[in-house]
């Protein structure tokens, strides 16, 4: 699993796109469990798929010095194409607002 940070994942979807010509977007509607994927079709057949899903990540911090446990939510993004299949995953907090839950 390759996870990048914004600028790689900004990186590898215009590097896919510079390198095919004419391209289209299609979204799909959120599923039941708030996941949602695209498509990008290329008129010369090549494709790449953006699925997004929230996933909970639980760690174990320091409070002034009491040890908390704490969940996230993330908003997971799983990139791959016709071109390369191996995944890359990019995350970021999935409410801004309100980082984490004690």
């Amino acid at each position: 699993m390759k996870s990048v940070d914004y600028e790689g994942y900004m990186q590898y979807k215009l590097n896919f796109l510079k390198k095919h010509d004419e391209w289209t977007v299609s979204t799909s509607p959120m599923n039941e469990y708030g996941e949602w994927h695209k498509t990008y079709s290329c008129s010369d057949g090549a494709e790449m798929h953006e699925n997004m899903r929230p996933i909970y990540r639980q760690a174990v911090c320091i409070v002034h010095d009491l040890r908390v446990k704490v969940q996230v939510k993330l908003l997971e993004t799983e990139l791959y194409s016709s071109d390369d299949a191996q995944s890359v995953y990019y995350y970021e907090v999935f409410n801004h607002e309100k980082e984490a839950t004690i």
